[in-house]
């Protein structure tokens, strides 16, 4: 029974390992500018209050006396 098995998935990956890699041209590029906007925003985001707050504390001189 496992010499079945063992031939039969030695086939199924010989099959698998020979076939073109087909990506979804419809809605790869799609996807992909979606992840990456995800992506940029996930990491940008965070940090945006912080950025923000140390400019009014720059601009209105609290930022000195902190």
């Amino acid at each position: 029974m496992s010499a079945i098995s063992t031939q039969l998935t030695a086939r199924l990956i010989r099959q698998y390992s020979h076939q073109p890699f087909q990506k979804d041209s419809s809605h790869y590029r799609l996807k992909a500018c979606a992840m990456t906007g995800y992506l940029c925003s996930a990491f940008t985001l965070p940090f945006v209050p912080a950025y923000i707050a140390s400019k009014r504390a720059e601009r209105d001189g609290s930022y000195a006396t902190r």
